[in-house]
């Protein structure tokens, strides 16, 4: 996915990781539901961006896409497994900031500088 200048891939393919529009992921594949709600901003009372209302269904689609997919990893070799959770894990690092401003929307606290004196 692409981010402020981050990218990240999932079967090589890149997308825009947008912070207002939020979707269900099933099987790699973004997903809407018919159904959707926002919290509030507790430090602005503004609204945060809609995000999906799962379905009985969209949970038993994304159960079944993981235990398709659990067969698969199981396969992989522990080499393997290292580099795909430190990709995910190098993933999550480049969006860290991104992370945090969409949790302090949602949670209304201020983030915490990393930097310590």
């Amino acid at each position: 996915m692409t981010t402020n200048g981050h990218t990240n891939g999932t079967n090589g393919a890149s997308k825009t990781l947008d912070w207002t529009k939020f979707s269900n992921v099933i099987n790699g594949e973004l997903r809407q539901t018919s159904e959707t709600r926002h919290s509030i901003n507790p430090s602005t009372l503004e609204e945060n961006p809609e995000v999906p209302v799962s379905t009985q269904k969209d949970i038993d689609d994304a159960v079944n896409a993981a235990r398709a997919a659990a067969d698969a990893w199981a396969d992989k070799s522990i080499a393997e497994r290292q580099k795909a959770v430190q990709a995910y894990a190098d993933g999550l690092d480049a969006l860290k900031d991104d992370f945090a401003k969409m949790l302090t929307k949602e949670q209304g606290k201020p983030v915490r500088s990393r930097k310590r004196i």
